[in-house]
């Protein structure tokens, strides 16, 4: 499914006619006091409206955190009736949203091997 998916969104053409296409991206680094700072990005084309780069808020700083955060921008500005395609370079987005997130939901948001998901706050966002 996966390498469907990637053959059929051709990322180096144009999205079909209609669909709009947000690329996302999020990064985490450390500082010279030591702490760890994150901040994420969404383009949707040159000189968009909808456009950011931002830094990511909250005192857990991760480039996960940064990485989900650039997503849910996304869902959260474009309408809903936009057919959108998100273009994330996160594994641990794509896996979450075509595999994962349905049986965390179905567990009350556990893993299979029954631990507490990672960033719940986000994912239930």
């Amino acid at each position: 499914l996966k390498q469907k998916v990637m053959e059929e969104w051709e990322l180096d053409k144009k999205p079909p006619q209609g669909v709009v296409r947000a690329w996302t991206d999020g990064s985490e680094r450390e500082g010279v006091d030591g702490r760890k700072y994150a901040g994420y990005g969404v383009w949707l084309g040159e000189g968009h409206c909808l456009n950011v780069s931002e830094k990511l808020l909250g005192l857990v700083q991760t480039n996960n955190r940064a990485e989900m955060t650039a997503v849910l921008y996304v869902l959260k500005m474009i309408p809903k009736w936009v057919v959108l395609q998100i273009c994330t370079d996160s594994q641990l987005v794509v896996d979450t949203v075509l595999y994962w997130m349905e049986g965390w939901k179905r567990r009350g948001w556990k893993t299979k091997a029954g631990k507490s998901v990672e960033n719940v706050d986000l994912w239930m966002a």
